[in-house]
């Protein structure tokens, strides 16, 4: 017993240790050398804003949407603390003042964003508003429909699965719907994949011949 008793605590601390190490330390570490400033830019009015960033973070990969005469800044909100990015959606006013910021949320428990999620690739589809975050934790490419606007969004469709992917767009052309998407396989870096469909709610999605090319390959 006393053996099993001293085990199991040296192995709850090996975890809280792993969790400690994972999330405020690999966030010091960030905070150290990452820091980012968000711009909006109104070209016909000549008007350039800064994004304040929050104390604990920093905002990246801007998406604006406008919805019913608005506009509305999707972002990732980078928490240095949880060394983790959440999807966070402001509106705009006339002068680019972000309003009200707030975190996205999903109306069905297994499509919460409790992973990294960054990169809110938005779209329309069937006059809906889809979103394709960046997810890659989940290794999976999830097809996000809007909910109630402008936060709450349902999880359609997990359209590619088992895969390291980031960064997914996707592009409506000659009756298909095509995915670009940057992937690793194994110890490699990142490198273009493209997929396409006729039915992204329900469709098989193929992948590109060129895929295995591994084209584009970078470090990220």
């Amino acid at each position: 017993r006393l053996w099993f008793s001293a085990y199991k605590s040296a192995d709850q601390l090996s975890h809280h240790w792993k969790n400690f190490d994972d999330t405020w330390l690999d966030g010091a570490r960030r905070w150290w050398k990452e820091h980012f400033t968000v711009y909006v830019t109104d070209l016909g009015r000549g008007i350039t804003r800064a994004i304040p960033s929050p104390a604990y973070g920093y905002y990246a990969d801007p998406f604006l949407w406008q919805h019913n005469g608005s506009n509305w800044l999707f972002v990732e909100e980078f928490q240095y603390a949880r060394d983790r990015g959440r999807l966070i959606v402001m509106e705009l006013t006339d002068n680019l003042e972000p309003v009200s910021p707030r975190p996205l949320a999903s109306t069905r428990f297994y499509g919460d964003f409790d992973c990294h999620a960054s990169f809110p690739h938005l779209f329309e589809m069937n006059g809906k508003v889809c979103m394709i975050p960046e997810t890659g934790e989940r290794r999976a490419i999830d097809l996000y429909v809007c909910e109630k606007w402008p936060d709450l969004w349902r999880l359609e469709r997990r359209l590619l699965f088992g895969l390291d992917a980031v960064d997914t767009m996707t592009l409506w052309s000659d009756g298909l719907w095509w995915l670009f998407t940057s992937v690793r396989t194994g110890a490699h870096n990142r490198h273009l994949e493209i997929y396409f469909t006729d039915d992204l709610l329900r469709g098989k999605l193929h992948a590109h011949p060129r895929n295995t090319a591994q084209l584009y390959e970078g470090a990220r």
